[in-house]
């Protein structure tokens, strides 16, 4: 704690008689302690207001870092999902050659994409127009495997 020479106003040791910069006898004041008091809440005042704000703040950060991870790790999931879309293939039965032919195709993925259930062989690369599953017989499934979605279902004799 410090208090003030009535003197020259500069701040002395609280057990001062004498100012040590103008000489002035000290003369301990209801004034002088009042003003003491006032600095020291002030002090405690500035104290309690960064905690309080620091205490208040940090959460709120956290709070904020946290929901942008989460909202942009959600976009990107999205964005893998939506690139999985089942494509559009649409087939030709032949009974008296025993295949399926493509005719039509909104993908250029991979055959190895297709899961096929029943007899029959797909071809290999990549799905296009014309492409025949040859050796069908029986029930015969298509299925995108990705999305595990259902392509088309054919019964040869």
């Amino acid at each position: 704690m410090s208090i003030y020479c009535s003197g020259c106003g500069r701040s002395i040791p609280d057990d001062s008689n004498v100012c040590p910069y103008c000489g002035k006898k000290i003369e301990i004041t209801e004034k002088s302690l009042r003003k003491v008091e006032s600095e020291q809440k002030d002090k405690t005042a500035l104290i309690i207001a960064v905690v309080v704000i620091v205490v208040v703040a940090i959460p709120i950060l956290i709070a904020i870092a946290a929901t942008f991870f989460v909202y942009s790790s959600s976009i990107a999931s999205y964005e893998m999902i939506s690139d999985m879309q089942t494509p559009s293939v649409l087939f030709s039965k032949d009974d008296t050659e025993n295949t399926l032919t493509v005719i039509m195709t909104t993908t250029s993925d991979s055959w190895s994409s297709i899961l096929i259930n029943g007899e029959g062989t797909l071809p290999s690369g990549s799905i296009d127009e014309y492409d025949v599953i040859t050796g069908c017989s029986g029930t015969v499934t298509l299925t995108w495997e990705p999305t595990n979605t259902l392509l088309g279902s054919w019964t040869f004799s």
